[in-house]
């Protein structure tokens, strides 16, 4: 199915129905202390989490969180201590903290949190200018020899409205140390523009939540779905919220637009949400159907399904039954991860309110792949790909429950780095 609004259509159909080269190294020589810190006494060790600075995989950040410290490496990955901060730095320079979570970027270092801060804009420009090899599509490394002679850099001033002859030392050192010309310091522009489809990808995923218990179809549940929609180059959530007993029908939908920022927000005329860390949302929901026994509105909290990590992440939908999703009804929706050529994930089942477990592999020397689906059987399909053969997308089939005629898989993908 060709990518653009043909792909939007049929999603936005299936909703109102149903509702780096060279940075390996860099991991071997970092110094985290990983694992629980220890506590004196016998007391309980310290709860360590680990989390990823995006904005581009950001590789040869210095990191700080009360024992745990070391150099981010070529995934961006770093640890930090539950409910305790988290400071990043480039030798003498300090980039800022935050609480620490299982995400950090330049946005969410400034103190608005605002795609538009000048600091958030700042920091994203001189991690530009450090990249190794000026290409931050494949995300940011700094190198060893940069990070060394960093430790003799004077503080400069994030907040500078000129910020470029903040920069005018770090340009020599990197021509000196890397023989590499900066003949042009990116602008505002140039990296609000990184940032945004950094983030946009980094928030992309399903967001689930199970309301009670109970037998076999007897579920309600909110599903938070977010992508971009490249027809129209803004990111969208799509919210569901059913019930369902004896297959009671879909009694919220909405879709709403996502605002950028530090802890994204989405605002749709039916809903509302907000992201409280990078890996979970809460909101409120009003339904458009009044039915008797239904409540017409509501709130939710939903965490993230599946995995953070990855080089690629697609997110989408099931709908079924029928090679098509023009009139189907919503099955599932579905986040992927693509690392290498192995596929990892989960897909969220909205007529049972089951998490399915998804492992498969891109085919050798095509764009095909196959995915097994726990306890369903496996599903085939396509890789899309962009000009320059980034993914961008799966579409395929999807096995259907009791060995019914397949369902379709469409999903949206983008590369998180």
């Amino acid at each position: 199915m060709p990518e653009g609004p043909e792909m939007r259509a049929s999603l936005r159909r299936s909703c109102r129905l149903a509702s780096v080269a060279g940075i390996c190294l860099l991991s071997a020589c970092s110094q985290s202390n990983s694992g629980p810190a220890s506590a004196p006494g016998g007391a309980q060790p310290t709860a360590v989490q680990k989390g990823f600075f995006r904005g581009g995989n950001v590789a040869g950040l210095s990191f700080v969180s009360g024992q745990q410290s070391g150099i981010t490496d070529a995934t961006g990955a770093y640890t930090c201590e539950t409910n305790e901060t988290v400071s990043f730095s480039i030798g003498a320079v300090d980039l800022g903290e935050m609480n620490c979570a299982t995400m950090a970027h330049a946005v969410v270092l400034a103190p608005s949190g605002q795609l538009m801060d000048p600091i958030a804009l700042n920091i994203m420009r001189l991690l530009l200018i450090l990249d190794q090899d000026s290409n931050p599509d494949n995300g940011v490394f700094i190198s060893e020899p940069l990070r060394s002679i960093a430790q003799t850099w004077a503080p400069i001033d994030l907040s500078a409205a000129d910020f470029e002859p903040e920069l005018t030392r770090i340009i020599s050192d990197i021509a000196s140390v890397e023989q590499r010309v900066v003949n042009n310091v990116p602008g505002n522009g140039a990296a609000s523009t990184y940032l945004d489809a950094s983030l946009s990808c980094a928030y992309s995923g399903v967001y689930v939540s199970v309301f009670g218990s109970g037998p076999f179809n007897t579920a309600t549940a909110a599903a938070l779905t977010v992508f971009r929609d490249r027809a129209v180059d803004i990111d969208i959530g799509e919210f569901l919220l059913f019930r369902q007993e004896q297959i009671r029908p879909l009694f919220a939908q909405d879709t709403g637009s996502v605002q950028l920022g530090a802890l994204p927000t989405i605002e749709g005329s039916g809903f509302t949400a907000e992201f409280d860390s990078p890996d979970t949302v809460s909101g409120e929901w009003t339904s458009g159907v009044a039915a008797q026994d239904i409540d017409t509105r509501g709130s939710f909290d939903a965490s993230r399904m599946g995995h953070i990590d990855g080089e690629y992440r697609f997110t989408g939908m099931i709908s079924g039954s029928g090679p098509s999703l023009s009139g189907a009804i919503l099955i599932s929706q579905i986040a992927l991860k693509l690392e290498g050529d192995s596929f990892f994930g989960e897909a969220f089942d909205n007529i049972v309110g089951f998490r399915r477990e998804v492992t498969g592999k891109r085919l050798p020397a095509t764009n095909s792949y196959e995915l097994e689906v726990e306890l369903l059987g496996s599903a085939t399909g396509t890789i899309v790909v962009d000009a320059d053969g980034e993914p961008i997308g799966l579409q395929g089939d999807w096995p259907g429950l009791n060995g019914s005629v397949p369902d379709a898989l469409e999903a949206v993908g983008c590369r998180l780095n």
